[in-house]
């Protein structure tokens, strides 16, 4: 494959595993393919109606983004329109970057703070979760080369964690004397109190108002 990009002269990226949400553009059109083969019951006649459907962002179909002209299929066309490819290429980063920005505010997406190496964390699996450690990060963007039990392994920053260390989690847990003096009128609640920890070692507490 790699002989291949360089004899043609293009640039394969690829994506982290287990992340098919960076691959959605292709992952999109491989299911509105599926779905053509298995519902028409002319599958050529329906690849050929894809094809010389207009896209949204453009008004152009895909035949006429690839091949330059229209394609004739069994519906009257329009006159032939071009644009030029500048155009087309304004138009398309438009589409994507409007398409972001309603991705992101509908599910509140925020940016991940990279991770430095040797930095331990937990790396998700197809079923579970292992411990690693940061070995540096990949050339594709957002993913780290991680070194775990069962050797390296590329993922993307959404599927790392960050993981305290030991001595963090036993100095999260030591209550600084002062931090337990409480006022005298308190002094039964903090000792009915039952105090709870996540998995990290951050206190749990209930909130002021519902403390009786």
């Amino acid at each position: 494959m790699k002989q291949f990009a360089e004899a043609y002269g293009f640039d394969h990226v690829t994506t982290s595993p287990y992340y098919p949400q960076a691959n959605g553009q292709a992952e999109r059109t491989v299911r509105t393919i599926k779905s053509l083969l298995t519902n028409a019951k002319d599958p050529y006649m329906a690849l050929l109606s894809y094809h010389a459907t207009p896209l949204q962002w453009c008004n152009l179909s895909p035949a006429e983004l690839l091949q330059g002209r229209q394609i004739r299929t069994d519906l009257p066309q329009p006159k032939p329109q071009w644009n030029h490819t500048q155009h087309l290429n304004e138009l398309h980063s438009k589409y994507k970057s409007d398409q972001s920005k309603y991705y992101n505010n509908r599910h509140r997406i925020k940016s991940l703070p990279q991770l430095p190496d040797d930095t331990p964390v937990w790396v998700q699996t197809e079923n579970s979760q292992v411990h690693g450690t940061i070995v540096h990060q990949a050339a594709t963007p957002r993913s780290y080369i991680v070194s775990t039990p069962s050797g390296q392994l590329r993922r993307n920053r959404i599927n790392l964690r960050p993981r305290l260390g030991r001595k963090m989690v036993e100095g999260m847990n030591r209550i600084p004397e002062t931090s337990v003096q409480e006022p005298a009128n308190r002094v039964e609640e903090s000792q009915d109190r039952v105090v709870a920890r996540s998995q990290s070692g951050v206190m749990i507490r209930a909130p002021d108002r519902l403390r009786f």
